[in-house]
């Protein structure tokens, strides 16, 4: 009885130490790497809706007219973790599109285009997690209209501003956001 007994405790033991062998340490994983430089792409659609009235004329508005169209964006940027959850950076984007507002009254026909533009800027964000960014940006910005009538006049002109904006970015895998 001795015997048997002194064998399965051996056993058990030796179960146990191995068992215990087995068990592997847990690692912590970093997460995304932040910092570097990155290329990003975007196309989507667009409209806006305009105000315009004259106080010249009483009671002529042209309040509601909009268009609607395409764009693509490519994006340039490089970001820098200054802490463990921290990050700046700047950003490059230059866009192309045709969103168009038109307008026909009485055989005359017009329109405004905004034909493309570019932004620089700058972003801080935070992680929440090693793999979710969540971030703000604000910068300068640029755009190229384009107005067309069928009367013989059209032209140009560029208009310039700001940009603010919020966001959240998560990790795919080592190489896509």
């Amino acid at each position: 009885k001795s015997l048997l007994l002194g064998a399965v405790s051996v056993l058990a033991l030796g179960s146990v130490a191995h068992a215990a062998d087995v068990v592997e340490p847990v690692v912590e994983t970093s997460g995304f790497n932040w910092s570097g430089l990155y290329v990003g792409f975007g196309v989507g659609a667009g409209a806006n809706v305009h105000e315009l009235s004259s106080d010249f004329i009483p009671g002529v508005s042209f309040n509601g007219i909009g268009g609607e169209g395409v764009y693509g964006e490519l994006t340039v940027g490089y970001d820098y973790m200054v802490a463990p959850r921290f990050l700046i950076g700047g950003l490059l984007d230059a866009h192309a599109g045709n969103i168009e507002t038109s307008l026909d009254v009485a055989g005359f026909d017009a329109s405004v285009k905004e034909t493309y533009g570019f932004d620089a800027g700058l972003r801080a964000g935070y992680l929440f997690t090693p793999n979710t960014l969540g971030y703000v940006l604000g910068g300068y910005s640029w755009q190229k209209y384009k107005f067309d009538t069928n009367a013989g006049f059209d032209f140009d002109w560029d208009q310039n501003g700001y940009f603010v904006g919020a966001g959240v970015e998560t990790a795919i895998n080592s190489n896509w956001t």
